[in-house]
């Protein structure tokens, strides 16, 4: 039972994290974008955004910009507010199973 339980467990959390969302604000409005580590930058009129190093979508709009992924993402730019975490799921006799 136990050995069902945590590899239910640990296909939940890799949905999470492999379902994470980032959204790119600007002035001209919002855009979303699959994945995680989705960073956004404007210069002269140009949004650039970019995924793990690589450019994926460019726009003009001036203003600002800020991107924000629902996951954390490897490089710390998650926002935190909708962090899945398997620790929340979990009772506290397997946690430490999981690191919690």
């Amino acid at each position: 039972m136990k050995k069902k339980f945590l590899t239910v467990a640990m296909i939940v959390a890799f949905v999470g994290v492999c379902n994470a969302d980032c959204t790119v604000t600007t002035d001209c409005g919002v855009r979303n974008y699959a994945g995680n580590s989705v960073s956004a930058s404007s210069s002269n009129g140009v949004i650039t955004v970019s995924q793990n190093g690589e450019i994926i979508d460019t726009f003009e709009c001036n203003g600002g910009v800020s991107a924000s992924c629902s996951s954390s993402s490897e490089d710390g730019t998650g926002d935190g507010d909708n962090d899945f975490n398997i620790c929340d799921f979990l009772p506290d006799s397997i946690k430490p199973f999981f690191g919690c």
